[in-house]
């Protein structure tokens, strides 16, 4: 009974090995690209890191892995998916607000993020650039640019009430405020 089903399966075993090897090297090739990626972007963003902050800082990244292995920093995933800090309910995609709000809350000194992924994190004010790792072409990473930003929690206006402008400024008047993290 063996021997029979071993021959009624054994045309599709030699035509699965036979694609199989018609393919392996443009699949060695694939991997060997985004191991490059990983290896230029990611793990030389998490060796900066190391050798240029703080070891005490605190970054919020937007792609955990190697980064917060190779700087042996405290990292937020502001994507969500390893920091429940950014994990909405139900899961999906954060809006921005409920992101900046998150950052108001943890106060995490750095942050290093795809600027394509987060435009209006990128046109803050509040945050000055220090470092980018870039691609020439990408296979699997996010970007060609990473970038590690330092925010400057200093330069808004009342510490007290981030985002608004200081109490004695003149020319602001405070009408009214939304929870845009809702």
């Amino acid at each position: 009974l063996f021997v029979q089903a071993l021959k009624a399966v054994a045309p599709v075993l030699v035509l699965v090995l036979v694609f199989g090897a018609t393919t392996l090297g443009r699949w060695a090739q694939t991997y060997g690209q985004n191991a490059g990626e990983i290896l230029r972007q990611h793990v030389a963003m998490g060796v900066w890191m190391h050798k240029h902050l703080p070891k005490n800082a605190k970054v919020a990244i937007c792609d955990a892995g190697a980064i917060p292995y190779y700087s042996q920093r405290t990292c937020y995933d502001v994507n969500g998916l390893v920091t429940n800090d950014f994990r909405t309910p139900g899961g999906g995609v954060q809006a921005f607000g409920f992101i900046w709000e998150t950052l108001e809350r943890l106060k995490p000194g750095y942050l290093v993020i795809y600027p394509n992924w987060f435009r209006p994190l990128t046109s803050l004010p509040i945050l000055k650039r220090l470092h980018t790792t870039h691609l020439r072409r990408t296979t699997i990473a996010g970007g060609r640019d990473m970038v590690a930003y330092r925010i400057q929690w200093d330069k808004l206006g009342n510490p007290d009430r981030p985002g608004h402008p200081p109490a004695d400024a003149k020319g602001w008047r405070l009408v009214d405020q939304v929870d845009v993290g809702c």
